[in-house]
């Protein structure tokens, strides 16, 4: 069974190899997909507190060091900086929205979204 049946799990695809090139390059240039949207996006609306959360976005990296340099400091390219900008959006419309580094930190961060109190249904 699944641990949370009610969850909707949306994935971008645009990290996705394409056997079909011309496919990947017709969604590119529909802008159905594009290089800054996030990976993963859990469609489950939550309460956080006082705060309404529509969903949760994740955006998948190989490892920290592809997000952060040795100082603690994100990187600085332009790839990485849109994709810091649309997670910074994304979070002002109130979804929880962050980078993830491996399978264990994504469950980790799945689990604590859904532990946040369910929105009353009618």
């Amino acid at each position: 069974a699944l641990q949370y049946p009610k969850l909707w799990v949306i994935g971008d695809g645009s990290g996705v190899y394409f056997e079909n090139a011309k496919l990947r390059d017709i969604l590119v240039g529909l802008k159905v997909i594009r290089h800054a949207d996030p990976d993963m996006l859990f469609l489950y609306p939550k309460m956080d507190g006082n705060v309404y959360r529509p969903g949760l976005v994740l955006e998948l990296k190989k490892s920290r060091d592809d997000v952060f340099r040795k100082d603690g400091n994100f990187r600085e390219n332009e790839h990485l900086q849109a994709q810091l900008e649309r997670l910074r959006e994304l979070k002002k419309l109130g979804f929880m929205a962050c980078f993830s580094w491996d399978a264990e930190m994504s469950a980790r961060i799945i689990t604590e979204y859904m532990n946040l109190k369910d929105i009353p249904t009618q």
